[in-house]
């Protein structure tokens, strides 16, 4: 009986455990996690520099603003992403313009990402299998309607908007980037994910 016991709380106390994500490297690799580069549709490489939370933040609120405005969140918080886009050299670039649809902040659900592994560690931030509803980002025409010419480079600052009451600290969040969502050119390469935390050594 003893025993018994022992082993169901073992077993109560893994299904309570709070998750680090880590990743074993393999040769058919394809997660992405913060500073590290991903293709984008075979003509992009895009990358997360930093994640942050806010209370308040700066945006162009509308098309043409000269002087951006300060949104302050009284009953909301914000995620800050800095994303670094690479536009690559090549012949019949693209010339896509930015906006809202291009880029997603979600939860893990249903995230394909091959070869990950929860693994704890007191290495790394503790992250939570914590739902939320996939989020835009807020409207911000510092980056909106812009373009990134081939050979070029820019970085962006996007924002997504929570419940002040929402743990965003504690979420595992996942930024998707897809400049052609929905399948209207079916000749590129889809969409991409990046797990905005840094990656886990098996060893760490």
């Amino acid at each position: 009986m003893g025993k018994f016991i022992k082993v169901k709380v073992v077993l109560i106390s893994l299904i309570s455990l709070i998750f680090i994500v880590g990743c074993r490297p393999t040769s058919d690799e394809d997660c992405t996690f913060l500073n590290e580069r991903a293709n984008l549709h075979d003509e992009y490489i895009v990358s997360v520099r930093n994640v942050q939370f806010k209370d308040s933040i700066f945006i162009l609120a509308h098309e043409g603003d000269t002087a951006k405005s300060e949104l302050i969140g009284t009953r909301s918080r914000y995620v800050e992403v800095t994303v670094l886009l690479e536009h690559q050299n090549i012949a019949n670039a693209d010339d896509h313009l930015l906006d809202e649809n291009d880029f997603k902040l979600k939860d893990h659900t249903g995230v394909k990402i091959k070869n990950v592994t929860f693994l704890q560690s007191f290495r790394a931030s503790a992250k939570s299998e914590i739902d939320f509803s996939t989020r835009k980002p807020i409207y911000d025409y510092t980056w909106m309607g812009s373009n990134i010419e081939a050979g070029t480079s820019k970085e962006i600052t996007l924002y997504f908007e929570f419940p002040k009451e929402f743990e965003m600290d504690k979420a595992l969040m996942i930024l998707e980037t897809d400049f052609y969502y929905g399948g209207l050119v079916v000749d590129k390469k889809e969409g991409t994910d990046i797990v905005l935390i840094n990656r886990v050594s098996e060893n760490a």
